[in-house]
């Protein structure tokens, strides 16, 4: 063998080795990501993953919503797409996501453009972002900002998921531009499935009248901590007669008697937002409420830790 011939076959030897090192990585890097959700879940959780069954009401089957988009690395209330992703692999199936404008008028996900949500996002204070550079600009150093598109297309990627959405309904023209333009959004969407998805979050009774002009056949949730004057027989009948299956009710205002005025007119009560799985067995006990908004826990985790709907 001349020494052209041996310095090709050394190497080929090594281009071959350089390829089953990336394929060994392709396979494993997922595999241990993988297993270090699982290590996460305690045993009877993994016995409990969550399957979706679109036939039958989201709300029978979850008792978690998960705020902002879950939790990824330990950092909360990031919107982001890695959030998502992390949270899913947890078992999370619900998700709720919080909608504005950028400068230009496009729908991003994101809380706000306040100095707190610059400081929990880590990102340096510019203002109200462009939709541009709000896209171009890491959350918390690694992770990734979402569009509404961006959203809808995780949803795509994951069709056993539901979004709640969270748009802040106050006075003023924008508030009402944003929900417009969410609801057109929506409106154009050509996935039925992924419309039959989205839950929509309302915070008044006239409120409602409006955005169901909008979206008619969408599900909605009607929470109340806007709301002034909370007469629950009012919001049951109200619910009830515009098929309304689900209220929000902040943890502070939870109690046995408004769960069980609610329920007496068939509807389900979630509460928000709690992050300990020992408060929500006790408020269960207590109250009787049917399912929780949280920042960190997923169905799975809250199953086998021996929580039972009631």
């Amino acid at each position: 063998m001349d020494n052209k011939t041996f310095e090709w076959n050394g190497k080929r030897a090594t281009m071959l080795a350089a390829v089953c090192v990336v394929l060994a990585l392709a396979i494993a890097l997922p595999l241990t990501a993988y297993l270090s959700v699982r290590r996460m879940l305690p045993a009877a959780a993994e016995e409990t993953l969550p399957a979706c069954d679109l036939s039958c009401p989201w709300y029978e089957q979850y008792s978690v919503i998960t705020h902002a988009l879950g939790t990824v690395k330990g950092r909360m209330h990031t919107n982001s797409r890695e959030a998502f992703i992390e949270t899913y692999g947890r078992g999370a199936r619900v998700f709720e996501a919080d909608f504005c404008f950028s400068s230009d008028g496009e729908l991003i996900v994101r809380h706000d453009f306040t100095d707190t949500s610059y400081w929990n996002l880590e990102q340096q204070n510019v203002g109200v972002m462009s939709h541009e550079t709000f896209m171009n600009t890491p959350i918390c150093t690694y992770f990734t900002s979402l569009d509404v598109n961006g959203l809808f297309e995780l949803m795509r990627e994951y069709p056993d998921t539901y979004l709640v959405t969270d748009i802040k309904y106050e006075e003023g023209e924008e508030s009402e531009q944003i929900f417009r333009k969410f609801t057109e959004t929506l409106a154009a969407e050509e996935n039925a499935d992924l419309r039959e998805r989205v839950i929509i979050q309302i915070y008044g009774y006239d409120m409602y009248e409006w955005v169901r002009g909008a979206v008619p056949e969408s599900n909605y949730i009607l929470t109340l901590y806007m709301m002034k004057n909370r007469d629950f027989d009012k919001i049951g009948r109200f619910c009830r007669d515009n098929g309304i299956p689900v209220v929000a009710i902040n943890e502070t205002i939870l109690t046995e008697e408004c769960v069980s005025t609610l329920h007496g007119y068939g509807v389900t009560v979630y509460t928000h937002t709690i992050n300990k799985m020992s408060e929500m067995k006790k408020r269960t006990r207590l109250t009787g409420v049917d399912g929780f908004y949280s920042d960190c826990v997923t169905d799975p985790e809250l199953m086998g830790a021996g929580f039972e709907r009631q």
